[in-house]
């Protein structure tokens, strides 16, 4: 991603302390951290780019496990809210924003379109046809989930009741979204001088952390007139968090966000190739920065687990399954030579 103009570098973090700090690495995840970004990065561009069948990789977690891809905008649910809430000519400013907050609430991509989206927000005057849609859904589905499985939506669906007292759970978005519209979401969100206001002040609504107002911030950025850019802060989740602790021994110092900087800063480390990896993507996007950093030490927390587990003749188990073809067996020993 471009820089925008209201970006300010190393913004939320010490500066000082991430150019002098000299961390200590553990080199088995140092190694797979830089084996996971370079075989889920061609993973992509086999199976999205070139249409290659599968498999895609000789990994046998790759092959079984699912995970999101090393840059968050090209994944499918990212992809659909570019192309029809940020991208789209037709919607104003305003009902970006507000279609990007809806959607990460929900964060499936099924259950947005079943109800219309993106959304013109003076659609609180039919909220009672909305919840007749997904009555109606739910009555010829009753197996079918409203919400996303990538992660937690319990703390907003319990959380947001107590701005809406609203019963009935797949309405609990449209409702919290009434509420934040009279509450004059807006005019705060669209003064905001720092990426920090903008989490700030959807963090004072219960039902909504830290980590999703991230993700919510990070979803504005695909709006082109938006001021910020993702490439200046970030928020480390409880994922990145554990990744983070596998791969820092010592930290020197610095707290989470800090070491994301710290790698984006040092990205040598990694020996990784990005105007090779990242061939296909234009020229100013052929690095990574620190919100795909973030995304990747999630995903990576997974991944080291799921090393640990076939190390230990284990079974891998995961949440999301996957299935890329080809599996060889419970030994990574020919895919880390």
């Amino acid at each position: 991603m471009k820089n925008k103009t209201a970006d300010v570098p190393y913004t939320g973090v010490r500066e000082e302390v991430i150019k002098d700090a000299k961390p200590t690495l553990n080199d088995k995840s140092l190694t797979l951290l830089s084996k996971w970004i370079t075989e889920r990065y061609k993973i992509r561009v086999k199976k999205d780019v070139e249409k290659i069948p599968a498999p895609w990789t000789n990994c046998p977690i790759l092959q079984k496990v699912k995970f999101t891809n090393v840059f968050r905008e090209d994944d499918r649910a990212t992809i659909w809210l570019i192309d029809n809430v940020c991208n789209n000519p037709k919607l104003t400013y305003e009902n970006k924003i507000l279609n990007c907050i809806l959607f990460r609430l929900f964060n499936k991509i099924e259950t947005c379109e079943l109800i219309g989206m993106p959304l013109d927000f003076s659609f609180i005057k039919y909220k009672d046809e909305i919840r007749e849609i997904l009555e109606a859904h739910e009555e010829k589905d009753p197996k079918y989930i409203f919400f996303t499985s990538a992660f937690n939506t319990g703390g907003f669906k319990a959380g947001s009741v107590k701005h809406t007292g609203e019963e009935y759970i797949p309405m609990r978005p449209i409702s919290f979204m009434e509420y934040i519209i009279n509450d004059n979401i807006m005019e705060r969100l669209l003064d905001a001088e720092s990426p920090e206001f903008v989490i700030k002040e959807l963090m004072e609504y219960t039902g909504i952390g830290k980590f999703l107002s991230y993700q919510i911030f990070v979803d504005f950025t695909y709006i082109e007139q938006y001021p910020f850019s993702e490439n200046h802060y970030t928020v480390s989740g409880p994922g990145c968090s554990l990744g983070l602790s596998f791969l820092f021994e010592d930290k020197d110092g610095m707290t989470d966000a800090e070491c994301l900087f710290w790698l984006r800063d040092n990205h040598g480390v990694l020996n990784i190739d990005w105007e090779e990896l990242l061939h296909d993507r234009a020229p100013f996007d052929r690095c990574t920065n620190v919100m795909s950093l973030e995304n990747n030490f999630c995903e990576f927390s997974k991944y080291y687990r799921c090393t640990e587990k076939l190390e230990a003749g284990e079974t891998v188990r995961a949440r999301v399954k996957y299935d890329g073809e080809g599996f060889s067996g419970a030994n990574l020993d020919g895919f880390l030579k």
